[in-house]
């Protein structure tokens, strides 16, 4: 599988005079999680969780979101963010 390099890196991308930048930038493959009851399962609440916690530091190509809970009654075009990405932390 692919494994993102760490750390993350600056990406800017111009066009004519205008230009956009993004810092701490990973490339990678994206995992989508959802649909089941156990997704709402914290780990501080899993077997050894606590002790699991505190290694984040060592995985700092690892990120995460967390997308807000809706219901729609069509498919929809973007999703509402309750935590944007970040990297994991053992604070």
């Amino acid at each position: 599988g692919t494994v993102a390099a760490a750390p993350g890196a600056a990406v800017t991308a111009s066009v004519g005079g205008a230009a956009a930048s993004l810092d701490d930038v990973v490339f990678g493959e994206v995992w989508l999680c959802s649909g089941q009851s156990n997704m709402a399962f914290l780990l501080e609440n899993a077997f050894d969780g606590a002790a699991e916690a505190r290694r984040a530091d060592l995985f700092p190509a690892i990120r995460y979101a967390t997308v807000a809970k809706v219901t729609a009654d069509a498919p929809q075009a973007d999703a509402p963010m309750r935590q944007n990405w970040s990297v994991g932390s053992s604070a």
